[in-house]
């Protein structure tokens, strides 16, 4: 099922528009988004274009797709302040995880926050698709879900497991085999 609103014009991007009624809500309460580039605004979805795409090398389908700009998000006079920079679609052991760049580590390095697993759909029986079932698909169309950690970026406005809208990547992204 794809979104009523879906343009995906960035073959080589992560297309997403976040949540819908975050968004909506942000801007009637006098917040603000800035999108910081390379990272543009394309009517309802944010473009993050591709900047790796790397497999681990090892035999197993491990795979991680850096995505590179920035999103900011700000309300209630600093209250509400958070960006979503450089997100990534993280394969591990047959699961897709979006990532974000989050504080500056102790050794200098940006430490990376698993904020969603990547579904393939809202309902139940969507969701449980499999890895090799995405793969199989023509249109790629992830549900994120918020992890915890997800939820404490959104400042705990929403709860671990809160689906977000669908977001949309390149093939390569979920099924490295079929470069």
């Amino acid at each position: 099922m794809q979104h009523p609103s879906t343009k995906v014009s960035a073959p080589s991007a992560l297309v997403w528009g976040v949540k819908t009624s975050f968004r909506r809500y942000l801007r009637t309460a006098g917040g603000t988004v800035e999108v910081q580039s390379p990272a543009t605004e394309d009517g309802f979805f944010f473009v993050f274009p591709l900047v790796s795409d790397a497999a681990s090398g090892s035999g197993s389908d491990d795979q991680d797709t850096r995505f590179a700009g920035t999103i900011h998000f700000s309300a209630h006079f600093g209250a509400l302040d958070f960006s979503l920079r450089d997100p990534a679609v993280i394969v591990r052991h047959g699961a897709a995880w979006l990532t974000v760049d989050g504080a500056t580590s102790t050794n200098g390095g940006a430490e990376r926050l698993m904020i969603a697993l990547l579904t393939g759909g809202p309902d139940r029986a969507e969701a449980e698709r499999t890895h090799a079932e995405l793969i199989e698909t023509e249109q790629i169309e992830l549900w994120p879900v918020l992890t915890a950690e997800g939820s404490h970026l959104f400042g705990d406005v929403y709860p671990a497991e809160t689906m977000l809208d669908p977001l949309y990547v390149p093939r390569s992204v979920i099924a490295p085999a079929s470069r």
